[in-house]
């Protein structure tokens, strides 16, 4: 699971990182883009988020999810993030199954 601000044709990501600067009144999105060593097998993935404190405790916050075809071995989803914080993105198969995690942080321009 990678962050970044666009997404090519052909799957790669454009400016990837994991620390991303938002303006505070408005927000900014961001591109998760997965990419897996396999087919993705299902018709939709869940894209779980959590506010991540600095003991390590996650909170959970929301999810999205994304409509996919079952040979898929990439995708991605734009999420909008509006408060700055670390956040962990936890992507599950539509039976449930846990595919990836990978964390970044927010901070305010």
């Amino acid at each position: 699971l990678k962050f970044c601000e666009k997404v090519d044709s052909k799957g790669n990501g454009i400016n990837v990182k994991t620390i991303f600067t938002i303006d505070k009144s408005k927000g900014g999105n961001i591109k998760c883009l997965v990419k897996l060593p396999f087919s993705v097998g299902t018709e939709k993935v869940t894209f779980e988020i959590y506010s991540v404190e600095k003991s390590g405790a996650e909170t959970y916050k929301r999810n999205v999810t994304l409509e996919v075809s079952p040979d898929k071995m990439w995708f991605w989803k734009e999420v909008k993030f509006t408060q700055e914080g670390s956040y962990n993105v936890k992507v599950y198969d539509g039976q449930g199954n846990h595919l990836v995690t990978s964390h970044l942080t927010i901070q305010y321009n």
